[in-house]
């Protein structure tokens, strides 16, 4: 449960990422609908999603070294609650197998119902 100086929300018109956060994608054209954050005095962490073909694509989360511990499992909850009632029903994230933070998630990810598929690959990306 949130306290009084605690919300989730969404990116709002014109806001853009603070750099603090470490997110890599605060030069982007974010959709704000699709962006959610954690405020406790300040922004604390984020959590990056896009529809993709009927299901939900997660495609960053993020938080600054102080964050509480719960402030990702708040983001994710909140996520999941308004993705289902936009009506998607599935959804995929890619994690780095080795990856500290990626192991915990994938902990959490099963906890969320998501199953593994452990297939080694990299991402490639540039402009269009």
């Amino acid at each position: 449960m949130l306290v009084a100086t605690q919300a989730v929300r969404h990116l709002e018109s014109g806001e853009t990422l603070p750099v603090e956060l470490g997110s890599g994608m605060e030069l982007l054209k974010l959709d704000k609908d699709w962006v959610w954050l954690y405020e406790d005095d300040g922004i604390k962490a984020g959590l990056i999603a896009a529809p993709a073909h009927g299901i939900v694509h997660l495609l960053r989360i993020f938080a600054v070294p102080n964050a509480p511990r719960w402030a990702i499992l708040l983001l994710l909850r909140e996520a999941k609650r308004e993705v289902k009632a936009r009506g998607y029903t599935g959804v995929i994230v890619f994690l780095e197998v080795g990856r500290d933070t990626d192991t915990k998630l994938a902990k959490i990810a099963g906890k969320f119902g998501l199953v593994g598929v452990n297939r080694l690959g990299f991402w490639c990306a540039g402009s269009l």
